[in-house]
């Protein structure tokens, strides 16, 4: 994964780290291990004598961590509690989910003991409620999952148990040469991903499009050509907006 800009190592204490729409960022830590963050990223890293700890705020990152057994790696991520030695693996964190994937050598996780996902001011959530939630994940999360190269797990505020599965990492960490692959997702969240990217929004104004099913392999900073290649189709066309965002309609709404 070659063409990465890697940033003066991080030393011991406390760092902030973030990335804008868009961007991306290798950061090189002092004990030889390497975190790659994804766009509209933010997360903490604090390294000391005896654990090496990183705490994923929002977004996604790649670990490729240096051995050492005296101090061990942790990611916490919402709930979810990643801890690995020396490996390589990748942290997505969403509103509602939280998803590791495997590249090399193993992890275990576990519960952080940190609370689910806010509730909305105006959707209150009962206290019984909140707590069924957090009581299932934590059952889940206690005795530990381990996951090896090509595993991934999906922890979702909402569900039990967690989803373990088999994954192809090479379309899981095509973003670092900024390469979105797609294999049959649905056409609204292939939006979405493109969205996270690019400061020109793409919309899908209508619900049976969102859901056709597409494969392809695209520049994540070039949403013209998925467009470029939904034109072509007789299903749909394109409209832009003032603002600069491009509406995908079916080609009868005229």
């Amino acid at each position: 994964m070659g063409g990465r800009l890697i940033w003066p190592p991080v030393a011991a204490g406390l760092e902030i780290v973030s990335t804008r729409i868009g961007e991306q960022r290798s950061i090189a830590l002092a004990d030889g291990s390497l975190v790659y963050l994804n766009t509209q990223t933010s997360l903490s890293i604090k390294l000391d004598d005896k654990l090496r700890r990183v705490e994923l705020m929002a977004g996604e990152a790649l670990f490729t961590v240096a051995k050492d057994p005296n101090r061990p790696f942790i990611v916490n991520a919402g709930k979810t509690q990643v801890r690995a030695v020396g490996t390589q693996f990748n942290v997505r964190r969403e509103q509602d989910m939280e998803t590791i994937t495997v590249v090399e050598g193993k992890v275990a996780l576990s519960e952080t003991g940190g609370s689910t996902q806010a509730t909305a001011p105006d959707q209150p959530e009962t206290v019984d409620a909140r707590t069924q939630v957090q009581a299932g994940v934590a059952r889940s999360l206690q005795t530990g999952i381990e996951l090896t190269p090509g595993k991934q797990a999906k922890i979702r505020n909402s569900r039990t148990p967690i989803e373990t599965t088999d994954v192809k990492t090479e379309k899981v960490v095509a973003w670092t040469e900024r390469r979105l692959i797609f294999d049959g997702e649905m056409l609204g969240e292939i939006v979405e991903e493109f969205n996270r990217y690019n400061l020109n929004r793409v919309e899908v104004t209508d619900a049976k499009l969102r859901s056709i099913r597409l494969s392809g392999v695209f520049d994540a900073n070039d949403p013209e050509s998925l467009l470029t290649f939904l034109s072509n189709t007789e299903q749909l066309r394109i409209q832009q907006r003032a603002d600069g965002t491009r509406l995908i309609c079916p080609s009868n709404s005229l």
